[in-house]
């Protein structure tokens, strides 16, 4: 089994633009960046896992501290500051399609996210991570609305948990997707997941994780702590 990994690392992050991308971030000088830590944590998880991340803004700035490696690909999003997450998408699917016969499916992660567990047994069917939040946090995060197990859609301040910005989805998922590419370039993830739901009827699972730290968001240089 193959997978392919798609990080999506192409943003300004609110109050980074002077120091540089997101990814780039670390908690000290002893200790490896951001985006390390996310090809760490998915290679754990996924063992066989060609990775692909999607580069824009402070680029030369993130990928100066990544090794060169075979299972590491880059593709260049030069509209960062004019497009959104469905153009980034739109790359990752014009890159990928050629080759998509060699991969069982593919995870995607946010540039700002580190999953450090999963337990992967999951590679029929797609799936959400998601992780339990306090009601009075509930605002803040992107919820997800279930009908039985198969997800209806992603919004703020609905369910107990929030969406910890990550996804899998299988080949046949993903090649229902790019047959129509029925989003456009200025749309959010969660828009374009619950667009797909909506317009091809895709099943799409949660995966839940319950430590506190399997799921790590970080939103900015105060929080470089959470980054060990």
């Amino acid at each position: 089994m193959k997978i392919a990994c798609c990080i999506f690392s192409y943003n300004v992050t609110k109050g980074m633009k002077s120091i540089g991308p997101i990814g780039s971030l670390k908690k000290n000088n002893k200790t490896d960046t951001l985006i390390l830590q996310q090809i760490k944590y998915v290679r754990d998880i996924f063992r066989n896992v060609d990775i692909y991340i999607v580069t824009g803004f402070g680029a030369s700035k993130l990928l100066k501290d990544i090794p060169e490696k075979k299972y590491i690909h880059y593709i260049d999003n030069d509209q960062y500051e004019n497009k959104n997450y469905g153009y980034a998408l739109n790359l990752f699917l014009k890159h990928i399609t050629s080759s998509l016969d060699s991969y069982d499916g593919v995870f995607f992660l946010d540039s700002n996210i580190i999953i450090k567990s999963l337990t992967y047994k999951k590679i029929k069917q797609s799936w959400v991570v998601l992780r339990n939040i306090s009601k009075k946090n509930k605002s803040e995060y992107l919820g997800a609305k279930f009908d039985a197990d198969n997800l209806q859609y992603l919004f703020y301040n609905i369910g107990n948990k929030a969406w910890c910005k990550s996804f899998y989805l299988t080949k046949q998922d993903l090649l229902s997707i790019i047959e129509t590419r029925n989003f456009h370039d200025n749309m959010f993830i969660f828009e374009i997941l619950n667009k797909i739901i909506e317009d091809k009827n895709i099943k799409i699972q949660s995966y839940d994780v319950h430590a506190k730290n399997d799921c790590v968001e970080i939103l900015g240089l105060k929080d470089k702590n959470k980054i060990k």
